[in-house]
């Protein structure tokens, strides 16, 4: 098991941008809503693409940067974990569950995830939702960890209970 070190807050938004598509409006500008956002596509191993799995059920979502009092609440979600051992094991979802927990986040959801989900099958998978946005993150079986910003689904939650 490798030791997994969120990005600080710092770091994740001198370096986030956009990997989104654009809204359907061709005249919106650069600066417009996306349904998920990914913190570092320069590094992307594939998994922008699986953050988008479901973006069309979900409501847009301001890019990274672009919404200061949303990037320091996504960057505290994120902290709550700080440099926590994970893997993609029924254990730490329960680590990662308690972690939540403890620090006030009611409305998260913590698991393994499903074929559903908007990453790889079998990864931890977390969603704490921030207002009407979903602050997202995971840990996939082969230890890389990712975090991005998503919509909600339609029935208001971040993840199909």
């Amino acid at each position: 098991m490798r030791l997994i070190r969120f990005v600080p807050a710092v770091l994740f938004m001198a370096f986030a941008a956009a990997c989104a598509e654009a809204t359907a409006d061709s005249s919106t500008t650069a600066k417009s809503p996306r349904w998920t956002t990914c913190a570092d596509p320069a590094n992307d191993d594939g998994h922008c693409d699986m953050e988008r799995k479901d973006i069309h059920r979900r409501t847009v979502v301001p890019a990274i940067g672009e919404d200061e009092k949303l990037d320091e609440a996504a960057a505290a979600v994120h902290n709550v974990l700080g440099g926590t051992r994970l893997s993609a094991t029924p254990e730490d979802v329960v680590t990662v569950r308690e972690a939540f927990t403890t620090a006030g986040y009611a409305d998260h959801l913590v698991r393994l995830a499903r074929d559903t989900d908007p990453t790889v099958t079998g990864s931890l998978i977390y969603a704490v939702k921030v207002g009407d946005v979903c602050v997202m993150g995971d840990v996939t079986p082969s230890d890389r960890f990712h975090e991005w910003y998503a919509g909600v689904l339609p029935d208001g939650n971040c993840l199909a209970p």
